[in-house]
């Protein structure tokens, strides 16, 4: 499948997918700002710490399931990216960024089905 093959060579340079600048931004909270300062500095951990934080009082926000999502895909938990990817869409629609780290997601689970339809489904967004 030329789709996995693609997306094995993404999942093994593991650079960041989404450029710091492009992370969900809508909210100006401080909060996921510092998400967001704390990934573009490299700390993942900090800014996991952060981001659950932020979610434990503010469980309906789909930046925060976005960021964390992004942050579990980063820390090779693709399962539990995909349940806060999911939870988000579930409040709006996601877009191209996220489809294509579901699509890795979903790759790294080995359903290359699924994989392979998340990435239409980013290329679609991008025309």
């Amino acid at each position: 499948m030329f789709l996995g093959r693609i997306l094995l060579g993404i999942t093994a340079l593991m650079p960041p997918l989404i450029p710091a600048q492009d992370l969900p931004a809508e909210s100006n909270d401080p909060q996921l700002v510092a998400v967001r300062t704390s990934l573009a500095a490299g700390d993942v951990q900090k800014a996991e710490r952060t981001v659950r934080q932020f979610l434990s009082s503010h469980e309906n926000s789909a930046d925060g399931h976005e960021l964390l999502g992004y942050i579990l895909f980063k820390q090779n938990d693709p399962k539990s990216s995909l349940g806060e990817y999911t939870a988000a869409g579930r409040l709006r629609p996601l877009g191209a960024p996220e489809f294509e780290v579901m699509g890795c997601d979903y790759f790294l689970l080995e359903n290359y089905v699924l994989a392979d339809e998340i990435g239409r489904a980013s290329c679609r967004e991008r025309v």
